[in-house]
């Protein structure tokens, strides 16, 4: 499918952007845009240069989209309505367990006939994981339902099951890395130097892969900062969601101008 013949006018992209703010997050539309390329034949690095996308998350959505289907596009635990994830048929008693989300706020587990409840927020990622693995270390659930529901893949789902077997939560499941606690080593000189080589080639439509503005910034400001330190600065700054509009608002005041 050749779509060079095709006209793309980048403002009725923004207004169709903006009128879709209030239906998908931003994260749901750089995935659906990320399939589409994909489909379509781009290169994955092309396709996370071009989104400003980690290389892997590319790859992520690729796999989870084509094993998963359309859903897969979506933040499963964001969806306004109630989604059934897994339903499971008991065998013995000839009863449904369901697990599903609900109100964007709770993670309901259905486990009898008498349709009684267990209810967890969302928001308490540890203590979901905790349960629904628990779930599968008991039989409650098979590894891929598991895998499907959390986002993750099988392999890692047995793997971080079989640690919670192990040992306590603490131990398997709560990431006890601290990173950077200050800005010591990221200074008013390598944020300055990230603004404006972000802004620059987001403008003249150069990748501002993380990858790449990191290793600018550590070239102009003597630095060795990861790029996974310049992703996480990138996201607290609010750059990734001006990459699109920035050429736009350029242009426009230009004209102005």
């Amino acid at each position: 499918m050749d779509c060079q013949k095709i006209d793309f006018s980048s403002k009725k992209s923004k207004m169709r952007m903006n009128k879709l703010a209030s239906t998908f997050n931003r994260k749901d539309i750089l995935r659906i845009l990320a399939f589409a390329l994909y489909l379509l034949g781009a290169k994955r690095q092309s396709i996370a240069d071009f989104l400003g996308i980690p290389d892997d998350s590319i790859k992520t959505i690729i796999r989870v989209t084509t094993r998963d289907g359309i859903q897969a596009l979506f933040d499963r635990r964001k969806s306004k309505a109630p989604v059934k994830i897994v339903s499971v048929k008991d065998k013995e008693q000839s009863e449904k367990k369901s697990i599903h989300f609900e109100n964007d706020k709770y993670l309901y587990i259905s486990v009898n006939k008498n349709n009684s409840k267990l209810k967890i927020p969302i928001e308490n990622k540890v203590q979901v994981r905790t349960v629904l693995l628990s779930c599968l270390n008991s039989g409650l659930l098979k590894t891929h339902e598991t895998a499907k529901i959390l986002e993750i893949s099988v392999s890692h789902c047995r793997k971080i099951a079989q640690n919670l077997n192990q040992h306590d939560v603490t131990g398997s499941l709560i990431d006890k890395r601290k990173g950077q606690q200050h800005d010591f080593r990221f200074g008013p000189n390598q944020k300055s130097e990230l603004i404006r080589q972000f802004t620059a080639r987001a403008i003249t439509g150069h990748s501002v892969s993380s990858e790449k503005i990191t290793e600018l910034i550590n070239e102009q400001t003597q630095s060795e900062l990861s790029s996974r330190t310049i992703r996480w600065h990138i996201e607290k700054l609010g750059l990734a969601g001006i990459k699109i509009s920035i050429s736009d608002l350029v242009n426009s005041l230009k004209k102005k101008s």
